[in-house]
């Protein structure tokens, strides 16, 4: 499988754990300025300003080891990711550590069993344009500072399907007040492994769209949806028509189940 081809706005790579990355582009643009000459100079510094921003998801299973975190920063560096979001990386306590030309700023339990953890690696040409924030094993956000306006990421682990109410509402409690937190200003975007199966619904469509692998949204998806409804979001990861082979997250062990369970919801004013 290969990387986005910039129509669908999503392709998976298939990495070494057996979990598929999502890729995605998004563009931003700086406003134009008031004064200018005349509507021919108006697009064309709008053109020019024109950028591509390309960021990933991927639950890696473990970064519990070294030699795990230097398979992960392999991969990316083969198909020159410059941030990628990465889930259940299973590493105690938070902080940062520069990796063979990456960032890596973890977030995860302070101690206890290896599990669950949150992490941004990103490109060292970010480094001093990032300000990052631990939260806890589930959730870590992560401010980049562009040229024109700001990108807030947050990067979720959230509970299986299985758990109970309470613990899911747990989650989705911190997450609402993270989200509320970003600058108003900043691009939103909520992304990782939300363990959520999005349906077709049809009073779902405005945020979702047809497009999922699933006919029918488990509980964690309809979370998912109510958050980013009330986070002025959309669920990018549905808007898409492609073939069901790329919209597979996950597969099991003997290749026979595959589910769609990693979204990337993106602040409406800037979805592309």
């Amino acid at each position: 499988m290969g990387l986005y081809d910039g129509k669908t706005g999503f392709a998976a790579v298939a990495p070494p754990c057996g979990r598929h990355p999502y890729i995605r582009k998004t563009k931003y643009a700086e406003k134009p300025q008031s004064k200018l000459r005349n509507r021919t100079e108006h697009w064309q510094r709008l053109r020019q300003k024109n950028m591509v921003f390309e960021f990933s998801t991927w639950n890696v299973r473990t970064l519990y080891k070294t030699g795990d975190l230097l398979s992960v920063i392999s991969q990316i560096g083969k198909y020159k990711l410059p941030v990628v979001a990465v889930q259940e990386t299973r590493r105690h306590g938070n902080g940062i550590n520069d990796v063979k030309g990456h960032s890596v700023l973890y977030s995860g339990k302070k101690k206890g069993t290896h599990e669950s953890g949150v992490a941004f690696i990103a490109n060292q040409t970010f480094k001093n344009n990032i300000i990052d924030q631990a939260i806890n094993d589930r959730i870590c956000t992560m401010q980049i500072r562009m040229k024109f306006y700001n990108i807030t990421m947050i990067n979720i682990y959230a509970p299986t399907e299985d758990k109970k109410p309470n613990i899911k509402d747990e989650f989705y409690n911190k997450l609402e007040t993270m989200l509320d937190d970003v600058p108003s200003n900043d691009v939103k975007i909520v992304l990782g492994d939300y363990n959520a199966q999005i349906g077709k619904e049809k009073e779902f469509r405005k945020i979702v769209r047809r497009n999922s692998l699933h006919d029918v949204s488990n509980d964690n998806g309809k979370r998912m949806i109510d958050f980013a409804e009330s986070g002025n979001l959309i669920v990018s990861s549905t808007q898409f028509a492609r073939k069901d082979i790329h919209k597979q997250t996950w597969r099991s062990p003997d290749g026979k189940t595959t589910i769609q369970i990693d979204h990337i919801l993106i602040d409406k004013r800037r979805a592309s």
